[in-house]
């Protein structure tokens, strides 16, 4: 290491992985211990994006709402002032610029995430690696053709579901 380049060090997993990778690259090192790490780190990262999107556009249901409800309310305000004739023009009308700046951004995204047509439950399950690994051990279990395992996959998937549900109380019978 040369007298003026600093050792950076992380705690973050990610970058740790990231620089071990870059480090043995350029020293032409093999990456196979590295394998198990990137692979963990890397795997669906496509379902991950859609399951982060999923949430963030959950959020901005929440804050279009509340945009939405400040919009109402400045309305109001400002038409009581117009009345009293107490209104700032300058004051209502920039806030309320602002309001509708991010109503549009909001709506946009709303609009959009709405025809992405992302169904939930497959991307859970697409993404909860650990569920998908338990049912595949218990299937391997299960002696028998591949069909008779799949049978018993998806009967553990579905008790597993059903566990993790609470029961309506019209479906129990005494």
């Amino acid at each position: 290491m040369e007298a003026d380049q600093v050792e950076l060090t992380t705690d973050n997993p990610t970058l740790a992985v990231l620089k071990d990778l870059v480090e043995a690259m350029k020293a032409g090192q093999d990456i196979e211990d590295l394998h198990t790490p990137l692979v963990q780190l890397t795997s669906n990262s496509d379902e991950r994006a859609k399951l982060v999107r999923a949430l963030i556009l959950t959020q901005d249901y929440s804050r279009l709402t509340n945009y939405l409800i400040i919009r109402d309310r400045l309305e109001q305000l400002m038409l009581g002032h117009a009345l009293e004739g107490t209104l700032s023009a300058a004051e209502g009308l920039s806030f309320l610029r602002t309001v509708r700046e991010e109503i549009s951004k909001i709506e946009s995204s709303v609009i959009e995430g709405a025809s992405s047509g992302a169904d939930i439950t497959t991307l859970l399950n697409k993404v909860n690696t650990a569920a998908r690994v338990q049912e595949d051990v218990l299937a391997k279990k299960i002696k028998g053709s591949p069909q008779n395992r799949e049978l018993v996959r998806k009967l553990i998937y579905r008790l597993t579901k059903m566990t993790r549900t609470p029961m309506a109380k019209s479906s129990i019978k005494s």
